[in-house]
């Protein structure tokens, strides 16, 4: 497998391996992080490629620009979050009021125990 497929393989996971955390360390030598970025957004790993440079204590290393939009991402995501758990709790407590059987299906449902760490969410939805 190509570098570049190996460090998305290794950003696509929550938690990761020590050999992850390597490829991606090693990653800063030889990474082109302008023609990383679209990569990225387009897999929608982003908010996990910051939480796991975050994590490994080398966002320094990174440009500064590249950081910056994706960390702007993730505010946003942070606040789009809190919105729409708001109005799930709304509903969700007119529904068990109304004794009515419901289910919360893909990111959303998933969001506050599979993506969160540190009381930030780390995978996008719509």
């Amino acid at each position: 497998m190509n570098k570049t497929l190996m460090l998305l393989a290794s950003i696509s996971k929550f938690l990761l391996s020590d050999d992850d955390k390597k490829i991606i360390i090693d990653a800063l030598d030889w990474t082109d992080f302008n023609a990383l970025l679209p990569l990225l957004y387009r897999h929608k790993i982003h908010h996990l490629f910051l939480k796991h440079i975050i994590d490994l204590e080398i966002a320094d290393e990174i440009p500064y620009a590249i950081v910056n939009a994706i960390s702007m991402q993730h505010s946003y995501l942070q606040f789009k979050h809190n919105e729409y758990m708001s109005e799930v709790c709304i509903v969700s407590e007119g529904l068990d009021r109304r004794q009515i059987p419901y289910v919360l299906l893909k990111g959303i449902g998933l969001s506050n125990t599979l993506f969160c760490h540190n009381k930030n969410i780390f995978r996008d939805y719509n």
